[in-house]
């Protein structure tokens, strides 16, 4: 269809040249043979070929192509009956048979114009209704995958905390090397559904830049210590952060998309660097900022380094691939990263390692940090929720309709003095939070009967009912998307986190929370 259409743009523009000069041609015939019709009729002619049929309809067309001719020929005859001079009479007869052929020629002309009009027409709205049909067909996928991550993502949620429950519960060796194994699968297939759902709400483009000033040293910190978390055990290597002591204390830029860009470059480093150090550099540009993510790993061959962010693109070939994923996460780092007007680059050794650069322009809060923080991932504890989170005991509503999530979450809690009440819909924990008092709530979004959101807006109404303070709700969901925490925000809810939820960052979350209000 594009390319009839490509071709219909060539032809008319010929057609409607060729047929211009042709009745150029002719109506200066008739002028030239014929100089005694009044120059009005003259002017119409040309005004009415060069412009009228673009602005009318065929009928229109050629009822006013007849007028004018009947008014043409009238003239002509006029002239005639009143000529003294053969020579004259001669002339007019020319004139007449002028005014018949050119009436002729034109209606061939008209007949082509109109119907590459009509063509270029239909070929438009066709293309406008195919252009239609692929956005909605586009957005029902992106519908079906947002819809599929919750029913997904949820039993791979399940799996990953029961298995952390296991490794917390102290096993015999070989049953904790066996959960190990059962966790870093699952945690590979939550990765590779993660980056699937990223790439296709790009497809979409349902992604804009969605910026704030937030503290840049604090969000490192966090982040680091998340990755540090993914490493694993049988690998004999070291995580690092070095921060520049010239680091801006806040900076402007969407804090979710630079995460999950860095999260990208850092977890590629650690899938191909089986030994040795992966380091996180972050220093000021005079636009923003530069971070580099630099590994001791296997390094990428020269003739790959242009190809590394295509989609599915990876350094292993099929037959001899060592490393597991998609090869869709440097293609969504890179798109991210142009979302965000910066830029991604590589330099890499082949048996050496590798260098991935982002330059990020970005709006800084020139204020400068105390001092520089070179910190090994080794200093920080490598699961923080064997240690007690909070100074003092916490009553909690945990809203989930997920037995497994429930029995899982409910253990990590209770594990950290932390006592928890559970509702199986949001319709239970509204009822729950008119009879009890909570220090917390924990509110799945998405659930049978009454969802997260409309829970969480009852339990702000029967709070501006009582007079009472607002209760921290922290959402938990499959799918974190920017949708899902806005209508988060509106329903009341103060943070939404990623299922399975880590419970130190929900704990940090709270407390945060108490300080604040």
């Amino acid at each position: 269809m594009v390319g009839k259409f490509r071709k219909s743009r060539f032809n008319t523009p010929i057609i409607l040249i060729g047929g211009y000069l042709l009745l150029f041609l002719s109506i200066r015939t008739t002028i030239l043979t014929f100089d005694r019709l009044p120059n009005s009729l003259n002017n119409i002619s040309i005004f009415f070929i060069f412009f009228f049929p673009l602005v009318t309809t065929r009928v229109v067309t050629y009822t006013a192509l007849g007028i004018k001719t009947a008014i043409s020929l009238t003239s002509i005859l006029t002239a005639y009956a009143n000529a003294t001079s053969p020579m004259e009479q001669d002339m007019l007869i020319n004139g007449i048979i002028s005014n018949i052929v050119f009436p002729l020629f034109s209606l061939i002309y008209l007949e082509v114009l109109f119907r590459g009009l009509e063509r270029i027409r239909s070929m438009n709205s066709q293309l406008a209704a195919e252009k239609e049909q692929a956005e909605k067909s586009r957005n029902i996928k992106a519908e079906f995958l947002a819809n599929m991550s919750h029913e997904i993502k949820t039993p791979i949620s399940g799996v990953i905390g029961m298995s952390q429950m296991m490794l917390s519960q102290n096993p015999p060796s070989y049953v904790r090397e066996n959960v190990l194994h059962i966790l870093d699968s699952s945690k590979n297939l939550l990765a590779m559904v993660n980056n699937i759902l990223y790439y296709s709400k790009i497809e979409s483009n349902k992604y804009t830049r969605k910026e704030k000033f937030f503290l840049l040293r604090p969000f490192l910190e966090s982040l680091f210590y998340t990755m540090k978390q993914t490493i694993p055990e049988d690998k004999s290597l070291t995580l690092c952060h070095d921060l520049s002591a010239d680091l801006p204390l806040c900076i402007y830029s969407d804090a979710l998309k630079l995460r999950q860009i860095l999260i990208n470059l850092i977890s590629n480093a650690i899938k191909y660097t089986p030994r040795g150090t992966v380091t996180l550099h972050c220093t000021p540009t005079s636009e923003g900022l530069c971070f580099n993510v630099i590994d001791t790993g296997i390094g990428i061959k020269e003739e790959h380094l242009t190809t590394i962010f295509e989609v599915f693109e990876q350094v292993d070939t099929h037959y001899t691939k060592e490393h597991q994923g998609t090869g869709l996460g440097l293609a969504i780092s890179q798109q991210l990263a142009q979302v965000l007007q910066g830029t991604i680059t590589v330099t890499s050794t082949e048996g050496e390692g590798s260098c991935f650069s982002l330059t990020l322009p970005c709006r800084v809060e020139q204020k400068k940090t105390e001092s520089p923080s070179k910190e090994k991932a080794s200093e920080i504890p490598r699961a923080l929720q064997d240690t007690p989170l909070l100074e003092k005991s916490i009553h909690v509503l945990l809203a989930e309709d997920n037995r497994v999530n429930q029995i899982y979450i409910k253990h990590f809690l209770e594990k950290n003095n932390i006592s928890t009440e559970i509702a199986m819909d949001g319709a239970e924990a509204v009822s729950l939070f008119e009879k009890s008092s909570f220090d917390l709530v924990l509110m799945d979004i998405q659930m049978p009967r009454m969802s997260g959101l409309e829970a969480a807006k009852k339990i702000r109404h029967i709070e501006q009912q009582k007079g009472s303070s607002p209760t921290p709700i922290i959402g938990i969901s499959a799918s974190t998307t920017e949708i899902i925490e806005e209508v988060s925000t509106e329903a009341g809810i103060n943070a939404v986190f990623p299922k399975p939820i880590n419970i130190a960052q929900v704990m940090g979350e709270f407390r945060k929370l108490q300080h604040s209000s």
